[in-house]
């Protein structure tokens, strides 16, 4: 068991033993490695014969097999009991294999699943393994039993096999990803709904803004209200997770229940390990959402925050009578982002004004927004793609002034690592609507707020096909990057393999940035980026000033509009 405590309250948290995974089976096997785009071993499967562990249930297979010959035994002569008694045996020690134990590579290290116990279900005849053990790349391991299994049909579509003549049935198809379309029936949109509305006012609340600031590398924070009460400190916008994160002791003073552990990978590659935490509710503007579930993470001194002023106001001018130094106390990810439309007012400073520019964040009820949408952002929406979880968006990139070579440069040119977009699909709920968040071309980035110190990281891959080092003159920087999850800043020299330029430009549907701060990494990408490796690099927070970024993440679409230079 573990504790954690604070001033006011303790709370313990009792774990069982971790299981066991199951033994190596005895008997002959096979591995199966499984490339992922761009030639590195993504996967590796081990098969293994049905039969060869204990805990098979050879029975059920044994009848499921004799089940089917006796219903195809109505239309058609097969041989008798010692023959198919043969078949089943060939079968069984021939033909049939089963998955044992399958890795998969993440960007935090390995993942690994082990299954035993084989059966096939009477009503289901499918063969599925009834207990499942999964190790986490942190050590962290759990098991799975199956206790019930169903075949399903699902009537969907009116299309038709070339083979038979059935519906199509996509139920057990993989969940989409990458590029799918505007709408997928299995992934209906987020509606968001405050308690303190009826039916009828929602589509005319008001936004609410909500205290912000910046981080010094450019991070974007804001101050909800956690269990009804406004936190004494930040909240920084993580993009690039999936989850939201709660330092420890912040938790403990909302007496905020513990309950499980994860582990995942931070900045730096650093292991960041912590048990979830269940808060009641969280406000942020006009969104509200109940029991929202966090991962314990020290943040305290992940960045510089801008100080809380006491009976005054915070630095977006909203009246604030608590006081504080400017801790950051959580991170709010996609699983929150999806609830609400977050607009961004990022302006630059005033040339020769002593004031920093006012920053500003605005929390809308997605359904008053979608009703008075202003016409600067509804001409600037671009598509979001969602990849692990994450939200990607195009920009057209600029490396350098080439504009006397004869050839087009390699950045103007589609990405050879892109796989090729599907079309878009109507939302059935609106069929006439159209779409057309897909007109802008170019590269695609993750959308990574999360991350700052510089406007954009390219993939290494890319910065190689666009010769991005020698085009730019890039220079080993000193300082380091910050980002949200870290456990604290760390001042040290930055990798030699570690180089900067500047990108001439970058160009959105409605904005556009004149040299951009990036960085690569000449001797690959960290595995604390984790890329795809369809994407040409991230898109990071520092970029975004002298602008306005609206985040419609429930509806796949952002809007970058530019403010008058």
């Amino acid at each position: 068991s573990s504790s954690s405590s604070s001033s006011s309250s303790s709370f313990k948290t009792s774990c069982l033993p971790p299981p066991v995974p199951p033994g190596i089976p005895e008997g002959e096997g096979a591995l199966v490695a499984l490339a992922a785009r761009g030639g590195k071993i993504g996967a590796r499967a081990w098969l293994r014969r049905v039969g060869a562990s204990a805990l098979d249930d050879v029975a059920s297979f044994r009848d499921a097999f004799f089940s089917e010959r006796e219903s195809e035994s109505e239309s058609e002569s097969l041989s008798d009991g010692p023959s198919a008694e043969k078949e089943f045996s060939r079968a069984l020690e021939q033909t049939w294999w089963v998955l044992h134990r399958f890795e998969l590579a993440l960007p935090e290290g390995v993942e690994t699943w082990v299954f035993d116990a084989y059966a096939v279900d009477d009503d289901a005849k499918v063969a599925h393994a009834k207990v499942a053990h999964q190790t986490l790349p942190g050590g962290d391991r759990c098991e799975f039993e199956l206790t019930r299994t169903k075949r399903s049909v699902k009537q969907t579509s009116s299309a038709v096999t070339e083979e038979q003549n059935e519906p199509f049935d996509d139920t057990f198809d993989a969940p989409p990803e990458g590029y799918r379309g505007g709408f997928d029936a299995r992934w209906p949109r987020v509606a968001c709904a405050k308690e303190s509305l009826v039916e009828e006012e929602k589509t005319n609340a008001p936004p609410l803004t909500v205290a912000a600031g910046r981080g010094d590398g450019g991070h974007v924070l804001l101050r909800p209200s956690v269990n009804g009460v406004p936190a004494p400190g930040w909240f920084a916008i993580d993009t690039s997770s999936c989850g939201n994160a709660i330092d420890p002791e912040y938790a403990d003073a909302l007496n905020m229940p513990a309950f499980g552990r994860l582990a995942v990978v931070g900045a730096a590659a650093a292991s960041l390990a912590g048990a979830f935490r269940r808060a009641d509710r969280i406000d942020v503007g006009a969104c509200r959402v109940a029991s929202p579930l966090f991962m314990e993470q020290a943040l305290a001194g992940a960045m510089r925050c801008p100080a809380l002023t006491s009976g005054g106001s915070s630095p977006s001018g909203v009246s604030d009578a608590s006081s504080s130094s400017g801790r950051l106390l959580g991170t709010l990810g996609t699983d929150f982002l999806q609830h609400c439309v977050l607009e961004i007012r990022a302006p630059k400073r005033v040339p020769g004004s002593p004031k920093p520019p006012t920053f500003e964040i605005l929390a809308h009820d997605p359904a008053a927004f979608a009703a008075n949408t202003p016409a600067r952002v509804a001409v600037a929406w671009q598509r979001v793609t969602w990849i692990s979880g994450a939200p990607h968006v195009r920009a057209r990139v600029f490396v350098a002034d080439d504009s006397l070579s004869p050839e087009p440069p390699a950045e103007r040119k589609r990405s050879p690592a892109e796989p090729r977009r599907s079309p878009p699909s109507k939302n059935p709920e609106n069929p006439e609507e159209e779409n057309d968040t897909d007109a802008l071309d170019g590269r695609l980035f993750r959308l990574a707020l999360g991350a700052g110190g510089t406007g954009a990281i390219v993939a290494q891959r890319a910065a190689v096909e666009w010769r991005m080092i020698e085009r730019t003159m890039g220079l080993q920087p000193g300082g380091v990057l910050s980002a949200a999850g870290s456990e604290r800043a760390r001042f040290a020299r930055v990798d030699e393999e570690v180089v900067t330029g500047r990108l001439a430009r970058l160009e959105f549907r409605g904005a556009s940035f004149d040299t951009v701060r990036a960085l690569t990494h000449t001797n690959g990408d960290p595995p604390d980026l984790g890329f795809s490796p369809h994407v040409d690099g991230a898109l990071c927070a520092d970029l975004f000033r002298g602008c306005d970024v609206v985040l419609d993440l429930a509806n796949d679409r952002v809007a970058v509009v530019q403010r008058e230079r």
